[in-house]
């Protein structure tokens, strides 16, 4: 194989710092998003543990009447808001992320094209450029339910339980004798929660695989 085929009769020592240069940057753009999905996430977490502690602390000095319903409302609305911008965020730099792994193994493909001898020093790319065959390529095992495992299924997951809590609380201040049914309004809301969660991620996932230029 001609070796400027690829580059398009381009000469390649013109071309490869170009070539090199972009693959740097596109790895500097996982290292950021991986570490603001990290960092919010752990923001988020923070969050939900302080105000717990906090609650806790307004239960034994309202002796759990209506005006820590009242605080405990406000408290879990508010961690609702936190975790759905945070779920939002956390799945915009994952989706660049992806992107950004996907041009990484064009980059690579090309690597090989040029230089075929590489082939047995480093890993093969992926033949596509399908997000399941460039995860497989870099060594990640896709399994099912493969979304629950981002940062942003596991910010879902902590979200709905959130919103559960929350639903469940209220229908349990408005007759503690009904337990089992504020139980099973939290446990409805908290799997309907999850279940929108990741449909809202499969819908951008899938719309932002197609728009890779």
């Amino acid at each position: 194989m001609d070796n400027e085929a690829p580059l398009g009769g381009a000469d390649l020592s013109t071309v490869l710092p170009i070539i090199t240069t972009e693959h740097f940057n596109l790895q500097t753009v996982r290292s950021s998003t991986t570490s603001e999905a990290v960092g919010r996430a752990s923001m988020f977490l923070a969050t939900v543990s302080t105000a717990l502690v906090a609650l806790s602390f307004a239960g034994q000095v309202t002796d759990f009447g209506g005006s820590f319903a009242v605080f405990g409302a406000v408290t879990f609305l508010s961690l609702f808001f936190l975790g759905v911008v945070t779920f939002d965020r956390t799945l915009q730099v994952s989706i660049e992320d992806i992107q950004a792994a996907q041009r990484m193994n064009r980059l690579r493909r090309l690597y090989f094209e040029v230089a075929p001898g590489l082939a047995d020093y480093l890993a093969p790319p992926a033949a596509s450029d399908e997000v399941g065959e460039v995860l497989r390529s870099g060594g990640m095992r896709v399994v099912r339910g493969q979304m629950l495992l981002t940062v942003a299924g596991m910010v879902s997951v902590v979200n709905s339980v959130i919103l559960g809590v929350l639903v469940g609380t209220l229908v349990a201040r408005l007759d503690s004798d009904l337990m089992w049914l504020a139980v099973a309004s939290g446990g409805v809301v908290f799997a309907g929660s999850v279940a929108i969660h990741q449909r809202i991620q499969r819908v951008r996932r899938s719309r932002a695989e197609q728009l890779v230029p």
